[in-house]
Order: structure tokens, then C-alpha cells, then sequence
């Protein structure tokens, strides 16, 4: 099969990986819980493939299982191993204070139409490979920034704002 040329649903659903992961696995890419292995035996000391999730740079999607999803399958270099201490591991295991955008319905004009305004969805700790995968939609805060934020949780944001302290009734 060659790169460029898409893959059928038949040969996909035969091969169970898309074509990204495959050529990930053909440049020696190491998934997440091989890279948890051989962390393990350097470090002395277990580690989960979870545990690298914040550290990850590359993932492909690995199919679809239960309920149709495809499931994400992080990917690491062999530099990339070299690089992960054990002080690393620990400080990513502590939790993040931020705030997270979410998006509300409004049904406004006079045919009810429906659009979506930006708002502060949730307020709290998370644990760093979450907050990863939340991407852009997770804003860093310091812990006395967090107790002030708290109250501004559920608040309509101003279009294209990042800034929790505007946030309106």
C-alpha cells in the first residue's frame, strides 16, 4: 500500500489502525505502553503508559472499539525516552489549577435561532494529561487565581476573549 493512497473502509476495518499509525510503527516509534516498559527498567521503578500521556508529542488514532471510538495511541522516540527523568514522571503527576472554555446555547432573534456563546465551564485541579488533552480549551491559573475564579464558573465570556475576569452574568 502506498502513502499517499486512501485506504478503503474494508482494508481499515481489516487493518484496524489508521494509515498514520502504521507508518508511526514502520519508523520505529515506540506506543506508549512499550515506552512504559523500557522507562520501567531504566527508572527502576513502575510506570504506566498513562503516566507518559503529557509528555507525548505524537498520537494516531488506533481503530474504532467499544461504542464505535477510536481509541488515541501516543507515540515516542527513542530520544524521547532519554529525555524522561523520574523527577519528570513526579512533577506531572501533580495536578493544574485552571479554568476550562465551554460553549452554552443561546436561542435568541425573532426565530429562535440558535448560536453558541463562550463560558467558564469549569473551575478546579487536573491532572496534567488532561489538561493536555484539552488543548487550547484549558487556561493555566495559579492557585489564588483559582479561588477568585471559582465565582466566574458558568459566566458568558465575550467573544474571542481568554480572560476569566471578563466574564459577564
Amino acid at each position: 500500500m502506498m502513502e499517499n493512497q486512501a485506504t478503503t473502509r474494508a482494508e481499515y476495518a481489516a487493518q484496524g489502525k489508521s494509515n498514520n499509525y502504521l507508518a508511526a510503527q514502520a519508523a520505529g516509534r515506540l506506543t506508549a505502553g512499550q515506552a512504559a516498559k523500557v522507562l520501567s527498567k531504566r527508572l527502576g521503578r513502575p510506570v504506566k503508559a498513562k503516566d507518559l500521556e503529557p509528555f507525548a508529542t505524537e498520537y494516531h488514532h488506533a481503530g474504532c472499539f467499544g461504542g464505535n471510538k477510536a481509541r488515541r495511541v501516543f507515540f515516542f522516540a527513542a530520544a524521547d525516552l532519554e529525555r524522561i527523568t523520574a523527577a519528570d514522571l513526579d512533577r506531572a503527576a501533580l495536578p493544574v489549577w485552571g479554568w476550562v472554555l465551554g460553549f452554552k446555547p443561546v436561542y435568541d432573534g425573532p426565530y429562535g435561532r440558535k448560536r453558541y456563546v463562550p463560558t467558564i465551564a469549569e473551575v478546579g485541579q487536573f491532572d496534567q494529561a488532561k489538561a493536555k488533552r484539552l488543548g487550547e480549551k484549558f487556561h493555566l491559573l495559579t492557585e489564588a487565581e483559582a479561588a477568585e475564579a471559582k465565582g466566574a464558573e458558568g459566566k458568558v465570556l465575550p467573544p474571542s476573549c481568554e480572560d476569566w475576569r471578563q466574564a459577564e452574568v
